[in-house]
């Protein structure tokens, strides 16, 4: 069971680095409650849930206006979506800034796992209240990864120092992500 997790925790990780560009996935139906201009390659994907998963209702790539990335630090215009399906739902935003990349993910997984497998490198903590881990990426330690409990599973907010001429030295990994997940906070349902 636990080597479940440690996979799921993996890819949710990886996808910074490892995300496909594949499109093929096909989008869903706008809603009239939701209309709005989305540009191009960045449609929400049709969820393939799992048995006994939810749907995960927070899409970063679409629910982070360009205002919010740019006050996080990080440009818009090179959004590409890095979503997954398999045992959890992954809806994923790979969004780059002037000395970092980061990852901008939403899953149905639970927290609780998800902190039992990064307890050794992370710490506890809160942003705007909501309940938090921080720590060294598990698969790169120039990168920082956040995770915020939500009603539907938890919202990642991953980065990676590594950007080809960025400053040198680079600054330590963790260095402004709480900021940046106080960021987006907020938009996260407090409901599924």
């Amino acid at each position: 069971m636990k080597a479940r997790y440690v996979a799921v925790i993996s890819v949710a990780l990886c996808l910074s680095a490892c995300g496909s560009d594949d499109k093929s996935v096909s989008p869903a139906p706008a809603s009239a409650t939701t209309a709005r201009a989305v540009p191009s390659g960045l449609e929400a994907p049709v969820q393939q849930i799992a048995p006994g998963k939810q749907r995960v209702p927070f899409d970063p790539c679409l629910d982070i206006d360009e205002e919010t990335l740019r006050k996080m630090g990080l440009d818009p215009a090179t959004r590409k979506r890095r979503d997954q399906f398999n045992e959890v739902a992954v809806l994923g935003c790979r969004v780059d800034g002037p000395t970092r990349h980061t990852t901008l993910m939403a899953t149905n997984s639970a927290f609780e796992n998800e902190w039992n497998i990064a307890r050794d490198r992370a710490q506890l903590t809160k942003v705007n209240g909501r309940e938090a881990f921080v720590g060294l990426n598990a698969i790169n330690p120039d990168g920082c990864t956040l995770v915020m409990r939500t009603p539907f599973g938890e919202v990642i907010v991953d980065t990676n120092n590594l950007i080809p001429g960025a400053s040198d030295p680079l600054p330590p990994a963790c260095d402004g992500v709480p900021e940046m997940s106080s960021v987006i906070e907020p938009l996260i349902p407090k409901e599924n």
